[in-house]
C-alpha cells in the first residue's frame, strides 16, 4: 500500500468499519452514495503498475505513451482509444461492504481492498467486448476471493498479460 492508497484506505474504513449508517448511506437516494465506490476507485487507480493486453500495451509503445522514465502517463479520457479499467468493478466491492458492514474491520477492509487493487489497460475495442453487463459485473456465480480476478476478460477472450505490467504516474486521474 503506498501513500496515497493508505490515505484512501483510512477515508474507507471512516465510511464502513463500525458505521451502523452505511445502509442508509448507501441506499437509493443518498446523496453521498457516490462517494464509496469513488474512493474505492481511487484506491487501485493510485496502484504504481497497471496490468495490459497486448493491443493496448502495443498502443502505448506506438504512441509514445511512455516517457524517458519507462512511466506511463494518464491523459485525458476524451477521445482516447484506450480505457483504464478496474479489474473487479468497484460498486462490486461497495457491494461487499454493504453485505459485510457488520463484520467488518480495518484488517478485512484491506483484505478486500487489496484483493481488487488491479487496473487493466484495455483498448476502446477490448472493452466492447465485455459489453453492458461484464463492464460493470463479473460473470454470473464469480465469488471474490474464491474465483479469478480475470474472470470477466476470460469469458469474452480478453488474455491479460499479468508478466507485462505498466509503471504508472498521474495514477489517480478520473
Amino acid at each position: 500500500m503506498n501513500q496515497i492508497q493508505t490515505m484512501v484506505f483510512k477515508a474507507i474504513c471512516r465510511w464502513v468499519v463500525n458505521n451502523p449508517d452505511l445502509p442508509l448511506m448507501m441506499g437509493k437516494g443518498s446523496p453521498v452514495k457516490f462517494n464509496l465506490p469513488n474512493l474505492i476507485a481511487h484506491y487501485s487507480l493510485a496502484n504504481e503498475f497497471y496490468y495490459s493486453t497486448d493491443k493496448s500495451h502495443q498502443f502505448l509503445v506506438e504512441n509514445n505513451f511512455f516517457d524517458e522514465n519507462g512511466y506511463v502517463a494518464r491523459r485525458s479520457k476524451k477521445n482516447q482509444p484506450l480505457t483504464w479499467e478496474h479489474a473487479i468493478p468497484c460498486n462490486l466491492i461497495g457491494k461487499y461492504f454493504l453485505e459485510h458492514h457488520n463484520d467488518l474491520n480495518q484488517e478485512r477492509v484491506e483484505e478486500v481492498l487489496e484483493s481488487a487493487n488491479k487496473v487493466v489497460i484495455l483498448t476502446r475495442e477490448e472493452d466492447n467486448l465485455l459489453g453492458k453487463n461484464l463492464r460493470c459485473n463479473m460473470p454470473s456465480g464469480w465469488k471474490m476471493f474464491e474465483d479469478s480476478w480475470l474472470a470477466r476478460y476470460e469469458e469474452v477472450g480478453i488474455i491479460v498479460n499479468q508478466d507485462k505490467t505498466v509503471l504508472m504516474k498521474n495514477k489517480t486521474y478520473r
